[in-house]
């Protein structure tokens, strides 16, 4: 009987090694796409994050801006505000530096100190409460200094009514007056046409009254006046495990007109509410004609001597001077340049690719606005 040798299939140990060695370099390569695509997803989600707060930030910021000045009544002479007053309705700190502290890049676990500069902003609004209601009953003209506003209780309202408050109502017979004692949850507004409660100052001349006939259903509204807003950036720890990190963020503060003249608002000691954080400049430039040259100044005295002409030659009746007529942003034509620059929350090496060994960079994103408040080139 004639032998046969068996055929043996399979690889060879040289042949298993080679295809080990080949599917290890594919798998390198494979890994090593896919953590650049991590990496720069990562990057992107950061970047996108940065501008994303800076939009949140210019809502807000546009809604205050655009609202500068007040909304009624007419408060731009004496017992109302005056340019001495300590308190200015409207200025600009240019340049204003601060320190704060961000981790090493060599070591995290160490903090290290970075000089932000950026504009502080502060100026005044009325704030529309969200107290929107009706009148319960008809009502006609009252004579005396205190009166009452029938209403519908508003039980959604978010905002309290207050003494100081003023009450619109909202027909083709248009008043306004101002709220004599805080509403609570009652449904009579107590009146006083000629009073002026807020800062403890007072109009003078005849007693005020309801001068006209408003009928039931009438729309009523609530502002709260001679509100001082500010905008500045503000080294700020946000993370309660490393408190002695300070991040740069744009805050928002809010504190009412100061009663006594001779005192301004101490804005230390006013709680703010964060807009944006990781913001690394805030900046704002003035031009008074329609944006084709931009003015600014090193201080606000200085940006006062440059703008007070160019406020004249718009021949605004009465003009005298910012400090003489404080409420001159009600009335002058004048667009504001609003500059944010945002910044990626860490610093990466891709984010500086222009050297060949790069370092640890912030990515950096500015947003631009231009607005003009919506109360401008009204005649005094």
């Amino acid at each position: 009987m004639t032998h046969r040798p068996r055929n043996h299939s399979g690889f060879s140990l040289i042949e298993l090694v080679v295809a080990v060695l080949f599917v290890g370099l594919l798998m390198a390569g494979m890994l090593q796409i896919f953590a650049t695509s991590i990496q720069s997803f990562y990057s992107q989600q950061e970047t996108l994050g940065a501008q994303r707060m800076s939009r949140l930030a210019f809502d807000q910021l546009s809604d205050d801006f655009q609202q500068a000045g007040y909304m009624y009544p007419d408060r731009s002479t004496p017992p109302w505000m005056t340019g001495t007053a300590a308190q200015k309705t409207f200025l600009i700190n240019p340049d204003v530096t601060f320190t704060a502290k961000r981790p090493d890049d060599a070591n995290p676990a160490l903090l290290v100190d970075e000089t932000i500069t950026s504009d502080e902003v502060v100026f005044l609004r009325d704030m529309p409460l969200h107290y929107t209601t009706t009148l319960s009953a008809d009502i006609g003209p009252i004579a005396g200094v205190t009166a009452t506003l029938p209403i519908k209780a508003d039980p959604a309202a978010t905002d309290p009514v207050l003494q100081g408050d003023i009450a619109i109502v909202w027909d083709q017979k248009f008043e306004f007056f101002f709220v004599n004692a805080d509403l609570g949850s009652g449904n009579t507004v107590t009146i006083n046409p000629s009073g002026n409660f807020v800062s403890n100052q007072w109009l003078t001349g005849a007693n005020g009254e309801v001068f006209r006939d408003h009928k039931a259903g009438t729309l009523v509204t609530f502002v709260r006046p001679n509100q001082m807003v500010r905008y500045t950036l503000q080294p700020i720890a946000l993370d309660p495990s490393i408190p002695k990190q300070l991040v740069p963020c744009l805050v928002r503060q809010q504190s009412p007109y100061p009663s006594n003249p001779g005192v301004a608002i101490n804005w230390a000691t006013v709680n703010g509410t964060v807009l944006a954080e990781n913001v690394s400049a805030f900046r704002l430039d003035i031009s008074s004609d329609g944006g084709s040259t931009w003015t600014r100044a090193a201080s606000w005295a200085a940006w006062k001597t440059a703008l007070e002409p160019k406020l004249k030659a718009q021949n605004m009746n009465g003009f005298q001077g910012m400090d003489i007529n404080p409420m001159w942003i009600k009335f002058a034509h004048m667009v504001f340049r609003l500059d944010i620059n945002s910044r990626t929350t860490t610093r990466r090496t891709d984010f500086n690719q222009a050297t060949a060994t790069p370092t640890r960079v912030y990515r950096n994103r500015q947003l631009t606005m231009m607005l003009t408040p919506r109360n401008y080139a009204l005649g005094l």
